[in-house]
Parts: structure tokens; C-alpha cells; sequence
């Protein structure tokens, strides 16, 4: 277990440094890099979250070695991108980038969502409410990354909404630790309403931002 925690950590720092060539010269590169900056941190973001989850028990290491060779797969894009056209990306090449980072990011909740046995039938069945709450939380969390991604929100509001999205799921599973493992109809329905809430808020930010950027 230390050895795989201290690989771990390696591949963190990894990330860490493709994401930043250097600490000294991090602030000018990203601004010279913007858009290689937002797709590489993400990656590296991804890539914690990959192995937050695996600590956790929410996935298995085998899934999570799968989710990094993904991300693994858009940095070498990334970069092999970057090197033809002298250094930099272009906002389409960046736009799908992004799309298949929200593609693992949709996977790795996939993964969480089925409690690791990848059955996600069986979970429905037994388990009808989380599964529509969970579903849902998993649903929004992926259409605020593909917001963010389309330039609709930025990047400070879709860390807000996805904060929402994620005390959601604590508080859901909280409910279901103190039931035996089910939630009520009642605690289904108030997490419902706290969903509308984080819902209805991604489209005052899109909209805020759309009047913003046409002023």
C-alpha cells in the first residue's frame, strides 16, 4: 500500500509539472498558454479526483488505472497538438479536448454511481430513489462541465455549481447510512429541490454571461 501511495504521488507531481514547465515561470506561461493551461489543468485535476476515488473505495484500482490511461491518452493529444502548431492549441482543438475529458469525467461518476460492481441495472432496481438522485447530481455535474468547456459559464462558476452537486451526494449518502442503505421519498424529493436549485443557477450564469459578452 505505501508503494502504490508513493506512485501515486509520483503521478500526481507528474501532472503537476507537464501542467506547469516550470513554478518560476508558471503565471507567464499561462498566460502566453491559456487555453493549454485550462485542458492541462483539468487533466491533472481529473487524475486526482481518479485516485481520491480509488482511496475512497468508490472505484476499483483496476477502474481507476483505466480512467488514467484516458486522461494519459488527452495529454499526449494535448501536446502532440501543441507541437504542430509551434506551441500553442487552438480553440477547437481545446473544445474537444474538453469534451472527451467530460466524456472520463462522466465514466468515473458511472463507475461511482454503480457502488463497483459496474451493474448499474441491479442498483436501479434495488435502489430506485438513490439511483434517480444520483443520476441526476451525476447529470448536472457533467452538463456544468460541458458549460465551462463551451465557454457558457466560467471556471469559478462551475466549481461553485459542482460544489453543489458534490454536498448533494454527501448529503444523499448520509441519508442512505442512516436508513440501512435507502433514502425516503421525502429525503428523495428535498435533494430533488436542492438539484432544481444548482439547476436553475447554471442558467442565471449562462444567461449573466451571454449578456455580458454581448455588451
Amino acid at each position: 500500500m505505501k508503494n502504490r501511495n508513493v506512485l501515486v504521488s509520483l503521478a500526481a507531481l507528474l501532472a503537476l509539472a507537464v501542467a506547469a514547465p516550470s513554478a518560476h515561470a508558471d503565471n507567464n506561461w499561462k498566460k502566453k498558454h491559456p487555453r493549454r493551461a485550462e485542458v492541462l489543468k483539468r487533466d491533472s485535476n481529473q487524475m486526482k479526483k481518479n485516485a481520491q476515488a480509488e482511496h475512497q473505495g468508490k472505484i476499483t484500482q483496476r477502474q481507476e488505472n483505466k480512467l488514467n490511461a484516458e486522461d494519459a491518452q488527452i495529454r499526449a493529444q494535448e501536446q502532440a497538438d501543441a507541437k504542430a502548431n509551434g506551441g500553442y492549441i487552438t480553440k477547437s482543438e481545446q473544445q474537444g479536448l474538453n469534451r472527451e475529458e467530460n466524456r472520463v469525467n462522466a465514466q468515473r461518476r458511472a463507475m461511482e454511481r454503480n457502488d463497483k460492481t459496474g451493474d448499474a441495472t441491479k442498483f436501479a432496481k434495488e435502489h430506485p430513489r438513490r439511483a434517480e438522485v444520483l443520476g441526476r447530481a451525476n447529470n448536472e455535474e457533467g452538463k456544468t462541465d460541458a458549460a465551462e468547456a463551451t465557454g457558457k459559464i466560467t471556471a469559478q462558476q462551475a466549481n461553485q455549481l459542482n460544489r453543489e452537486d458534490q454536498a448533494i451526494k454527501r448529503q444523499e449518502q448520509r441519508d442512505a447510512r442512516k436508513n440501512g442503505g435507502y433514502i425516503t421519498k421525502d429525503q428523495q424529493q428535498q435533494l430533488n429541490k436542492e438539484e432544481n436549485a444548482v439547476n436553475q443557477q447554471r442558467a442565471k450564469d449562462e444567461a449573466k454571461d451571454a449578456n455580458a459578452s454581448n455588451q
